[in-house]
């Protein structure tokens, strides 16, 4: 199987992802918000607790998706920097990094699927940890954004998106050391806009594999 092929599926792999992490995220309903009480967030691990079970394996199988993207991307970027990649080496980091935090968060939550009575704090612990999530995720677009300003390997705008996302995680970030839902509702803006990017992303790698 020739290279463009793998380049191909490693494009692909950030839509697959995508979607397994959207359907993880919603196929339990809409998630309890940090104000709410002990009881009510309790009650919603445990009515849901079927379908959040299903939403943590496929929240798993979005991470295996992620670094293959994160490995054409990474091809992609260092070959049109050049010389050493640093830049695209730093964004390479970013997205391991963000893989890492993302697997402790979903076991962290998965904790509170399998035990609904410990659901509150298993949510309250694991939204601090996918608040640390953000800070690499803009390491990762921000170093991409960088390479894209740098040689033009993909459209301008694509680096301007980025950048506006990387500012919606980083602002988002202080939910780490919040319990208003502004930030967390900051958070999730960043992760749809984020997700949005790596669509475009994938996009335009696959149309470039063509090429």
């Amino acid at each position: 199987m020739d290279e463009t092929k793998y380049q191909k599926w490693g494009a692909i792999a950030g839509i697959e992802f995508v979607v397994l992490v959207l359907i993880g995220a919603f196929i339990g309903g809409t998630p309890p918000k940090l104000t709410d009480s002990a009881e009510k967030i309790t009650k919603y691990y445990s009515d849901n607790q079927d379908a959040l079970k299903v939403g943590n394996i496929l929240a798993g199988l979005s991470l295996i998706a992620f670094l293959w993207f994160l490995g054409t991307l990474f091809q992609r970027l260092r070959a049109a920097e050049g010389g050493t990649g640093r830049v695209a080496g730093i964004a390479l980091t970013g997205g391991v990094v963000v893989t890492a935090i993302a697997a402790v968060g979903y076991a962290i939550n998965a904790f509170g699927v399998v035990y609904p009575g410990q659901g509150d704090g298993s949510f309250r612990i694991s939204t601090i940890v996918f608040g640390y999530l953000g800070f690499p995720a803009a390491a990762l677009v921000l170093g991409t954004s960088i390479v894209v300003m740098r040689t033009k390997v993909l459209p301008a705008w694509v680096a301007w998106l980025g950048g506006i996302n990387a500012i919606l995680w980083i602002v988002g970030g202080v939910v780490v050391a919040s319990t208003e839902d502004a930030w967390g509702y900051i958070g999730f803006a960043a992760f749809l806009s984020w997700a949005l990017w790596i669509v475009v992303v994938s996009v335009l790698l696959y149309q470039k594999s063509d090429a």
